[in-house]
């Protein structure tokens, strides 16, 4: 039986937990880089046979600004985010990525590849890198986890 839940994850707070020595890496990056003070809407399916399908949509990032590295820059430049899934998998979940929106300069050839790395139970990374003059102003990514829940 297929069974969809379409809600906001909202991280645990770490303020009164005690450091375990076996913290997921995946969590504890994403705890030094300060990103649970957001909330990620994400749509999790429980499959047959215990497999979960977990999925959702972020923005990657939105540098309109005309001072943000992304629009300005030039040469090697890449931003980065750690996703954390709503609710844990039981072992490494494959994981995919898309572009969903991308919004970038016309006046100079598009230039990016789009990195899913240090994949946990607890999340992943996503990257999107750059290079020469292109200029990215904002980038938002939908992503799929499909594992054992």
């Amino acid at each position: 039986m297929l069974f969809e839940s379409d809600q906001i994850a909202e991280p645990p707070s770490l303020v009164a937990s005690p450091v375990k020595k076996n913290r997921d890496p995946i969590c504890e990056e994403a705890h030094q880089l300060d990103v649970f003070k957001q909330s990620y809407r994400q749509t999790v399916l429980h499959l047959p046979a215990g497999m979960v399908l977990a999925s959702g949509e972020e923005e990657l990032f939105n540098h309109v600004d005309p001072n943000d590295f992304m629009w300005t820059g030039h040469g090697a430049r890449s931003v980065s985010r750690m996703i954390v899934f709503q609710n844990p998998f039981r072992s490494t979940p494959g994981v995919s990525c898309s572009l969903s929106s991308f919004d970038c300069s016309k006046a100079q050839n598009l230039r990016y590849r789009l990195v899913v790395d240090r994949t946990g139970q607890q999340g992943f990374r996503i990257a999107l890198h750059t290079w020469g003059d292109t200029k990215i102003a904002r980038c938002t990514i939908r992503w799929q986890a499909l594992g054992a829940g």
